[in-house]
């Protein structure tokens, strides 16, 4: 996934198949494992105080992961609603 510091060594093979195509993500380049990441693969953090940003609502932050992988025009990210809105929640 890209988020061990520069000097961290790393050995071995990281192997994923999409569509009967095998790639080692430790031999691609930046540019193709962005490709790969939000689309194909993914990491969900399990600590929470450190993986969302207090000061965002958490469904802002999901929208922009999203729209950094599948850009949306500004209609169609504004036409949905919030997920509470939909729900009857405040």
């Amino acid at each position: 996934m890209g988020l061990l510091p520069p000097q961290a060594v790393v050995s071995g093979q990281v192997l994923f198949t999409i569509e009967s195509s095998t790639s080692d993500l430790l031999k691609i380049s930046a540019a193709e494992l962005r490709q790969l990441r939000g689309s194909a693969i993914g990491m969900i953090f399990q600590e929470p105080m450190t993986a969302l940003n207090p000061v965002m609502r958490v469904g802002e932050q999901i929208a922009e992961a999203v729209t950094a992988h599948h850009p949306v025009g500004k209609k169609r990210r504004g036409s949905g609603g919030h997920s509470h809105e939909r729900c009857g929640n405040s």
